[in-house]
């Protein structure tokens, strides 16, 4: 991978999901998206906003119960659920 699609990645994705609320949001699709560069396009043209998307994942129910530790990979998965197969709630 190249420098310049590094940056792009880097800059796509700070500025589609950059929030408050959860900051490692943008961490996290960053290192799913350098590892898996051909899903950028999906993520940069996404209708999803940073806030949608957390009110998503606040309705998941592992994420409700609190129960064990949640792992970046099971985050990951709802985010590609959400984004990429779009399974979300606009309400």
């Amino acid at each position: 991978m190249n420098t310049d699609l590094l940056l792009e990645i880097q800059n796509a994705i700070e500025y589609k999901f950059n929030n408050h609320i959860y900051p490692e949001l943008v961490n996290i699709i960053k290192d799913y998206i350098f590892i898996n560069p051909d899903k950028l396009n999906i993520y940069k043209n996404t209708k999803v906003t940073p806030l949608l998307l957390l009110k998503n994942l606040a309705k998941k129910e592992e994420l409700i119960k609190g129960e064990g530790n949640i792992s970046v990979n099971e985050i990951i998965n709802y985010i590609k659920d959400i984004i990429e197969e779009g399974h979300i709630c606009y309400s």
